[in-house]
């Protein structure tokens, strides 16, 4: 009864809600955000966050919902939670840019890598921009597997290397000391004469210069991975350790 007097007077709510024109949910935004927040979020632009980036976008717009639309729609979730945090940010530019008249594959150059960028390039100049929405997620989703393996291949190394070391750290602190009131080192002779050597670098102040310098190799390594490129690259790839490395296709973020 009181669902027919709210008919009567024309009330508009009485019935079950009108569904939104998903049309008339659009942002404009006319400022990109900070520097800082840019920098920060293309550092901080993950491998996870990116796919389910793609993922939301690509179901929509394969949908029939405008590009826009659809960016505006995450947009506006992604606000919601947090108006400064990694998606907002990335959302918030690439409307920016597209309010300006740039593409998606631009809106996007800063937070993402290369082949992911001419992928999304590739999918606006054949007009299915969701095909390359989901082929870019497929591309991380890959990758990561890729790299899950190869990490799983180095993880028992890894271990075994620290077990060693640890077990020589020992015997050169309380074993080697030991019996080297009974015989002195200096009289060792074959495998027993290696462990003393090899457990007393160990135990020396030496060791820890030791350990910095290969850590910071392995991370002069990964920074060179993405950056070295051309002619150098080429050759570079033909020996270890870069032979043995996943190759990730240099970045417009760096």
């Amino acid at each position: 009864m009181f669902k027919s007097f709210l008919n009567s007077i024309g009330y508009e709510g009485a019935g079950k809600p009108k569904a939104r024109n998903p049309q008339e949910i659009d942002v404009d935004i006319d400022y990109p955000g900070s520097n800082f927040n840019i920098k920060f979020a293309s550092f901080c632009f993950f491998d996870k966050t990116r796919f389910r980036m793609y993922e939301r976008l690509a179901s929509p717009i394969e949908a029939g919902v405008p590009i826009k639309v659809a960016i505006s729609q995450l947009y506006q979730r992604a606000a919601f939670k947090s108006e400064n945090g990694t998606q907002a940010t990335v959302l918030r530019y690439l409307l920016y840019t597209i309010n300006n008249g740039s593409p998606v594959s631009e809106g996007l150059r800063p937070f993402i890598p290369l082949n992911e960028q001419l992928l999304l390039r590739a999918g606006e100049e054949k007009g299915n921009l969701s095909a390359a929405f989901f082929r870019a997620a497929r591309n991380i989703e890959s990758r990561g597997k890729i790299k899950s393996e190869i990490k799983s291949a180095l993880a028992k190394p890894m271990f075994l290397t620290i077990g060693i070391l640890v077990l020589l750290f020992f015997i050169g602190m309380h074993v080697a000391p030991q019996l080297d009131v009974i015989l002195p080192m200096d009289m060792w002779a074959g495998p027993a004469r290696n462990l003393a050597i090899t457990s007393s670098f160990v135990t020396s102040m030496w060791f820890p210069l030791f350990l910095l310098l290969c850590v910071g190799f392995m991370m002069l390594l990964l920074w060179s991975q993405k950056r070295i490129t051309g002619k150098w690259r080429i050759y570079l790839e033909k020996i270890p350790p870069y032979s043995c490395l996943l190759y990730t296709s240099p970045s417009p973020r760096d």
